[in-house]
């Protein structure tokens, strides 16, 4: 038994709340001063500072003292210091403990308050029922729990515990569908996911999750997210390949579609998938440094050597120097094991290196891996020219950088070959001109070039043929034929190919006459011109068609006997002097047929014309010709005999007089 002096010397240790309830606790057991201990008991809880604290001094109050009124009192102020649903539950499990059912069931109403989350609410209800047996209560709380879901992961969350925790699947799937009209972000759809596969266990409503999934989310890195979780939380493979496909038609960039494959192959070991997003990437990428991530992680996580090589090549053919041409080439040698592939990237390395130095790397690598003794001896050539003329290369090296169009790199490839005989060079720089050539001139003069620094009439040939599909017009045909004949050792077969195709096309006469005239220009070929002059003859139809015809055979085919029969064939459709007049000033003109059938048609007309006008026109024409007076005075008094010539009288009187000098003629016609 202790003492009043010893009990108090324990009062005055007092530091803890733990101290002041045990010294309580022995003051009524030893000596039974219940207002002593209730004395210390408050002198301790002026100390408090927590709500545990409070509940404790609570406890003492009701268990040791059995004054319940002070420890309502320690209750409520420990209510007032909670501040979280945790500690007011704490709380609430220790009044019920206690006995005080009724503040327990305030307690576990105010702790409802604090609940923030459905999921908390769902969680506190189940503790009632288990801790209390409170039914009502707990039903009454979890009545709660959807009015605090803001957002589909909150539903999710509470549909989970819904079913977990109380079993109830049809009420866990109605808060389920609440939160699944929410669904906005990955996460929501994820939380969805889950909770229909593990919790709800609905295959069916995993896959309307997820084909909603595909219809709303607009970025691919949610759906890749999405599917993600059902490769590897949810051991759904059907639907995680259905979303990453889904992924990898929203990504734009290459790089994307690179790390979703990664991720097929670390998630699902699926290397058929992640080739098939392999090559996405390849479709879409452009860039070098694209290709090249591209080609390596092809390698190393799909160990696709193949593969890579594709992608390796492509990489260098989208290289912005030969640097990176070169680098990409090697890593294709030796890391892909495709030296073909390797040395096709080399060649194009070694017409893109821009400086001697540049050119010097790649030479170094084509005699390393090269395998064709030619090039490799033309490098060797090429790199002693270069070190024996530093200057005049590092000077036309510099001048390439500059060039722009494709007369300077002709220009400039015309030097090079003759100051330092360098053909590859001079190669290389025909070809850049080629490759910014666009005029028909550029074109043009750049095969001439070609033939006459490389002799490669090949490669002339190839653009003579690009020319001919791109401008088709007879000048521009011409020119090219023109040229092939000179640079090709076949021209001659070229040319008459080339016009063969031109003249299937033919449908008017003129262009008979045309195409007749380029083939006598290019290929001296009468016969052929002939024969298209022929053609133009059976499309004619009009007066001046004959007539050019006419002057036409009699100029290029020196044919005076049928240009003669083109010229009547012209008269015959001459309906009136003035028709006649325009067809003898073509005559005029033609020293050949002309001359020789001038008289005859003149005096054709004499018989097919018979209107006054006609005829003293015809007087005017035939004394202009042959200064044949009797035959003018014929066609004149033929004329004033006409029936209608008494209207045309003064006309015909001041031709009279000007053409012959009769004014007494003339005088007389004017007062018929």
């Amino acid at each position: 038994m202790l003492t009043k002096e010893e009990l108090e010397e324990r009062v005055d240790d007092c530091q803890m709340t733990e101290d002041y309830v045990a010294v309580v606790a022995d003051i009524v057991e030893n000596i039974g001063d219940k207002e002593w201990a209730l004395e210390v008991l408050e002198d301790g809880a002026d100390w408090a500072g927590s709500a545990m604290e409070f509940l404790q001094f609570a406890e003492s109050a009701s268990k040791v003292l059995e004054n319940n009124e002070k420890a309502g009192e320690y209750i409520e102020k420990a209510k007032e210091l909670c501040r979280s649903a945790e500690e007011l539950i704490k709380l609430a499990d220790a009044v019920h403990g206690a006995g005080d059912a009724e503040t327990a069931k305030a307690t576990y109403t105010e702790a409802a308050g604090k609940c923030s989350k459905g999921i908390e609410l769902l969680e506190l209800s189940k503790h009632v029922l288990d801790t209390t047996g409170e039914k009502e209560l707990a039903e009454e709380i979890s009545s709660q729990a959807t009015a605090k879901c803001t957002n589909a992961s909150d539903f999710a969350a509470l549909a989970q515990g819904i079913a977990d925790k109380i079993g109830d699947k049809a009420w866990a799937r109605k808060v389920f569908d609440e939160g699944r009209a929410l669904c906005k972000s990955s996460k929501d759809f994820q939380d969805m996911a889950v909770a229909a596969s593990q919790n709800l266990q609905d295959a069916g409503l995993v896959q309307e999750v997820v084909r909603e999934a595909a219809e709303k989310l607009e970025k691919g890195s949610e759906l890749q997210g999405l599917g993600l979780v059902c490769a590897k939380e949810l051991n759904d493979r059907d639907n995680a390949v259905s979303l990453l496909r889904a992924a990898s038609e929203k990504f734009e960039g290459g790089a994307e579609l690179v790390k979703l494959a990664e991720k097929t192959l670390e998630e699902l070991e699926d290397l058929s998938l992640a080739k098939e997003f392999y090559r996405k990437a390849g479709d879409i990428s452009t860039k070098h440094s694209e290709l090249l991530q591209l080609a390596e992680s092809v390698r190393v996580k799909a160990d696709d050597s193949e593969l890579a090589a594709e992608f390796y090549v492509r990489a260098g053919e989208a290289a912005d120097d030969s640097s990176q041409m070169l680098a990409t080439s090697k890593a294709l040698a030796e890391n892909a094991g495709n030296l073909d592939g390797a040395l096709r990237l080399l060649r194009s390395a070694e017409k893109k290196a821009a400086t001697p130095a540049a050119f010097e790397q790649v030479a170094q690598a084509v005699l390393e891996y090269a395998t064709d003794d030619e090039w490799k001896s033309s490098i060797s050539q090429q790199l002693e020219k270069r070190q024996a003329n530093p200057d005049k290369y590092k000077n036309f090296m510099q001048q390439e950088m500059e060039c722009v169009t494709s007369g300077a790199f002709r220009n400039l490839a015309v030097a090079v070959n003759s100051e330092l005989a360098d053909e590859p060079y001079c190669r290389r720089l025909l070809e850049k001109g080629e490759k910014v050539s666009s005029t028909f001139d550029e074109y043009l003069s750049l095969a001439g070039e070609i033939g006459n620094q490389l002799c490669d009439a090949e490669w002339a040939r190839s653009i003579f043929d690009y020319m001919l599909s791109r401008w088709q017009d007879l000048p521009s045909v011409n020119k090219v034929v023109a040229s092939g004949i000179r640079q090709l050792s076949d021209g001659e077969a070229f040319a008459r190919t080339v016009y063969s195709e031109q003249e299937e096309g033919l449908v008017k006469g003129g262009d008979f006459v045309r195409l007749g005239r380029s083939i006598l220009a290019n290929l001296k070929d009468k016969e052929w011109a002939t024969k298209l002059y022929r053609q133009a003859e059976e499309h004619y139809e009009l007066r001046d068609q004959f007539a050019m015809l006419a002057g036409a055979v009699q100029k290029d085919l020196g044919d005076q006997a049928w240009a003669q029969q083109l010229y009547r064939k012209a008269f015959e459709l001459c309906g009136n002097s003035a028709e006649f007049s325009q067809l003898t000033q073509l005559l005029s003109k033609d020293e050949g047929a002309g001359k020789a059938v001038v008289r005859d048609l003149h005096a054709e007309a004499e018989s097919k014309f018979t209107s006054a006008e006609d005829l003293y026109r015809l007087a005017e024409s035939t004394y202009c010709f042959f200064q044949d007076k009797s035959w003018a005075t014929r066609l004149y008094t033929a004329a004033t005999e006409a029936g209608d010539a008494r209207e045309l009288r003064f006309t015909i009187a001041s031709s009279i007089e000007s053409v012959l000098g009769d004014r007494g003629w003339a005088g007389r016609v004017r007062t018929m």
